[in-house]
């Protein structure tokens, strides 16, 4: 996905501010590539505004010493030798993660990100331990974005996942209603991931549904079937709610997929390979 000759990690610049020619980058992007990657004049850098266009640029000035803070008047002047836009991968691919307590909701955030999905869904399910609403709703969103930001750069995608406000189970039940394929993954599922996949044609939006850590109640399990949900074991181990929606992400995005995509992070040029990876034997949990 990143331009020829520059690194897996970006930079962020804003989609107005990037193109071809002189540009600078400014604020906390400016302050950590003067203070912690201590780049010089000629040295190259990769760019992208996370809305589909990547950039190899090259170091023009970095002014004066950095602050020891992040500023709003830090500023790293860059040209930018070529641009590239990349589209968005198909299909479309929704997490709807149920709400975890303390850092294990951003861990999950952070591991959807990289794997490459493209909506985050914050669920508000009848066993989340974390419940939010006013201020805390604005809050947790606000920390998913930001948490989501950086593992767009430090991943490498094209385009950042969106984050939406969160929804109810009723809201979900509309939702899954509304998507081509709508799987809910469960431990109590008889029918592997991976293999109702491989029957599942070519959709071009499909929904994930992750329980919290006391998995999927009666009640939630009924109506999202109501509403047309399958229903997937990712294995025949119990995953952690922060990791589980990774582990189908991944599995989901290696079966649909396949034709390769600039922002699939399953398939990109870390993944492993062998049967360790995701198109081997052992990489196809509970397929």
């Amino acid at each position: 996905m990143n331009p020829a000759g520059v690194g897996g990690s970006h930079f962020y610049i804003p989609p107005e501010v990037l193109t071809v020619g002189s540009v600078s980058l400014t604020g906390p992007e400016a302050h950590h590539l003067r203070a912690v990657r201590r780049v010089r004049p000629g040295q190259p850098v990769a760019l992208c505004d996370h809305a589909g266009r990547t950039a190899a640029a090259t170091v023009q000035d970095i002014g004066g010493r950095p602050a020891a803070r992040p500023g709003p008047g830090e500023r790293v002047l860059l040209e930018v030798t070529q641009l590239q836009c990349h589209p968005r991968a198909a299909p479309e691919l929704i997490v709807a993660q149920a709400l975890l307590p303390g850092d294990a909701g951003t861990a999950a955030v952070s591991l959807l990100t990289e794997v490459g999905v493209d909506t985050l869904v914050p669920w508000q399910a009848s066993r989340s331990v974390a419940e939010w609403t006013g201020e805390r709703a604005q809050r947790g969103c606000e920390r998913w974005r930001a948490t989501a930001h950086e593992a767009t750069k430090t991943s490498g995608r094209a385009w950042a996942p969106t984050v939406t406000e969160p929804v109810t189970t009723a809201d979900l039940i509309e939702m899954a209603s509304s998507v081509d394929l709508a799987i809910a993954c469960d431990t109590v599922a008889a029918d592997p991931l991976g293999r109702l996949l491989a029957g599942a044609g070519a959709p071009t939006s499909v929904l994930l549904i992750i329980g919290p850590e006391g998995g999927l109640s009666s009640e939630e399990r009924t109506a999202f079937a109501a509403a047309g949900a399958r229903v997937a074991s990712l294995g025949p181990t119990v995953l952690r709610s922060r990791s589980a929606g990774g582990v189908a992400g991944a599995i989901t995005l290696a079966h649909l997929r396949r034709g390769g995509s600039a922002d699939t992070a399953p398939n990109g040029p870390n993944a492993p390979s062998g049967p360790n990876g995701p198109n081997g034997p052992n990489g196809r949990l509970g397929g």
